[in-house]
């Protein structure tokens, strides 16, 4: 291993943390991209750990939260962009199948609806068509079939669903 880049890595390691949070596999595949040695990297990236600079656990937590909060993620889209980024899929599970309740689900999938049924009832006055949009785009934003249904009945038994949905959620 040679020791004369460790410190190099290091300064490396350490300017791209303080950008945003990373996983150990992103600085990883980062540094290596930069040439240096992977055992040189590794022993970095491990020390960084040690230090509580490279925390997986806290960064897949902060990031389903962000995700949920401002881009309104299922849990299917969170588990497959956690497992693009490198998390385990340990700390995924713990993370996400067991940190979203069903009924938080739901509520996340109802708000992604609300931001979008204007333009849906302008694009698509049929009804089918109307249900077929709002089912595509709940899907690609990573909600499961069972979160989609519940939703689409909510919006079919409401004339003015927009404005009259509560956050009770149907069982």
């Amino acid at each position: 291993m040679p020791n004369s880049e460790i410190p190099a890595i290091r300064a490396s390691a350490l300017k791209l943390l303080t950008m945003r949070q990373h996983t150990e596999r992103e600085l990883e595949k980062k540094l290596s991209r930069k040439g240096y040695s992977t055992p040189s990297v590794l022993a970095v990236i491990k020390q960084l750990k040690q230090q509580g600079y490279v925390d997986d656990e806290s960064f897949a937590a902060r990031y389903a939260e962000q995700k949920r909060r401002n881009a309104k993620s299922g849990k299917k889209l969170l588990i497959r962009q956690l497992y693009a980024k490198g998390v385990s899929r340990e700390i995924i599970h713990q993370t996400v199948e067991l940190g979203i309740t069903e009924e938080e689900e739901f509520i996340l999938a109802k708000e992604a609806a609300e931001k979008k049924i204007g333009q849906w009832q302008s694009a698509s006055p049929d009804t089918t068509q109307f249900l077929r949009k709002a089912s595509g785009y709940l899907k690609r934003k990573g909600f499961s079939d069972s979160i989609i249904i519940k939703v689409l009945n909510l919006m079919i038994q409401s004339d003015n669903w927009a404005d009259s949905v509560s956050d009770d959620f149907p069982s």
